[in-house]
């Protein structure tokens, strides 16, 4: 079962402040000049709240979201996702994982990962996702003199650091 978690709300800036990264990040990607953001700290860093307003915005583009009440939790190098699976099979999902930054690729280690309650290996859930991530993790590189060079995640913050 997916914990009960103290949610902070986003006031109505907070909302605007997040839509703006949102919006910034989203035209970096399709523009793939990542310099439209990593030269900005307002677009670098976000907060465990503005992802997850983010990332609720985002769900609800989709006709038929294959996940609902998701969140996201911040730790100490560790990034902690829980919601509940609508497809193929409804269930509670959790996943622990962190990011690495090496030789220029995005490494996601998954520590723990469990589905309706049962551990699921980190490998399956890593072959799952890779094929999506793998464009986002050549996005961070393909600029020669704007890279990312460490992902730092802490007590409810995120940080993109770039050369």
């Amino acid at each position: 079962m997916v914990e009960e978690q103290n949610t902070v709300e986003l006031n109505a800036k907070q909302k605007v402040t997040a839509q703006q990264k949102l919006t910034a990040w989203i035209n970096a990607y399709n523009k793939k000049d990542l310099a439209l953001v990593s030269n900005n700290e307002d677009y670098t860093t976000m907060s465990e709240e503005e992802l997850n307003y983010i990332l609720q915005e985002q769900l609800k583009e989709y006709d038929n979201a294959p996940i609902q009440d998701v969140s996201i939790k911040l730790d100490d190098n560790k990034i902690i996702l829980e919601g509940y699976a609508l497809k193929p099979f409804k269930g509670n999902v959790y996943i622990e994982l962190r990011v690495e930054v090496m030789e220029e690729k995005l490494y996601f280690y998954i520590s723990k990962a469990k589905y309706m309650g049962f551990p699921v290996p980190g490998s399956l859930i890593g072959r799952l996702i890779y094929g999506h991530l793998e464009p986002i993790s050549n996005f961070f590189f393909n600029d020669e003199n704007n890279k990312l060079q460490d992902i730092i995640t802490d007590k409810d913050l995120i940080k993109f650091v770039f050369e």
